[in-house]
């Protein structure tokens, strides 16, 4: 049997309009809206590199210019190129298409520049079902989940094969995280999804079609780790204050903060104002 290469590289799509925070009343492009202090693409993009990744695509859209001049301004540990997916407005598979093609490899990690996630499922959706033409990692317990009737759901089987996707099926058992493993087929589904839908896309489109042609698409279980979508100001306010009252949230992203590894009896403030004590805020 051929063995595939672990991949070491990731997509992220950062150009959706950020409707529900402008609405909110954020500023900044969606992308760089503060989370305790850093933007949302900060964790996304140090996120991949403590997962082991090298390489990264952000596509960019909407505010494209504000999006690159930022990732620009910083250092990255990994190389981190920005793409403009000019057709954004067409659907979020249309981006991820943009961005399997720019990084040309076999296979990619790929998330949302809005969802925070520990590292270890970037981990997981690199290492999981090797031979899948997709893997989607997905949470069965919703431990994090803001706002239940907001999320993609899936069925998954008992083999652990994806069935269905999308927010309004009936039937599911588990929710996207919006972290996959994509690769050359999910890139001919949304080709294909687009020459037919004059040429409108979304990820979970894409997926379905590979699914309704006997494509491997695989889940892998998040087993509790910490994710959350960002879509509101509600889901902000909510991932700070978990993540700074949930000391095992708070070590499984620790090391991006470069938070020293206190232990609990240790501690005689609260997380936060540990952070901003010893100056991380």
């Amino acid at each position: 049997m051929v063995h595939r290469e672990i991949t070491r590289s990731a997509v992220v799509l950062a150009a959706g309009l950020g409707s529900r925070m402008r609405v909110g009343g954020y500023v900044p492009p969606k992308p760089l809206i503060p989370l305790l202090g850093r933007p949302l693409l900060w964790w996304t993009l140090t996120g991949l590199e403590l997962a082991g990744i090298e390489r990264i695509v952000v596509v960019t859209g909407s505010r494209a210019e504000e999006v690159r001049s930022w990732v620009e301004s910083r250092s990255w540990s990994a190389d981190v190129d920005v793409i403009l997916n000019p057709n954004y407005r067409l659907g979020n598979g249309v981006s991820a298409r943009c961005g399997i093609e720019a990084v040309d490899c076999d296979s990619a990690v790929m998330t949302m520049a809005d969802h925070i996630v520990e590292p270890s499922l970037y981990e997981l959706a690199r290492g999981a079902a090797e031979h899948a033409d997709l893997v989607l990692v997905v949470d069965s317990e919703g431990t994090y989940l803001n706002d239940p009737d907001d999320p993609t759901r899936v069925l998954v089987d008992e083999e652990g094969r994806i069935r269905r996707i999308g927010k309004g099926i009936q039937q599911w058992n588990s929710i996207d995280t919006g972290v996959f493993r994509v690769g050359e087929r999910f890139s001919t589904a949304v080709a294909e999804v687009m020459s037919s839908n004059h040429g409108h896309c979304t990820v979970t489109d894409a997926v379905n079609w590979m699914i309704d042609r006997g494509l491997s698409t695989v889940a892998a279980d998040s087993d509790g780790g910490f994710w959350m979508d960002i879509d509101t100001p509600e889901d902000l306010h909510a991932a700070e204050q978990i993540i700074v009252s949930d000391l095992g949230v708070l070590y499984s992203l620790g090391p991006r903060m470069e938070i020293p590894e206190l232990s609990q009896t240790e501690m005689t403030e609260s997380p936060l104002e540990q952070l901003r004590t010893e100056g991380y805020l």
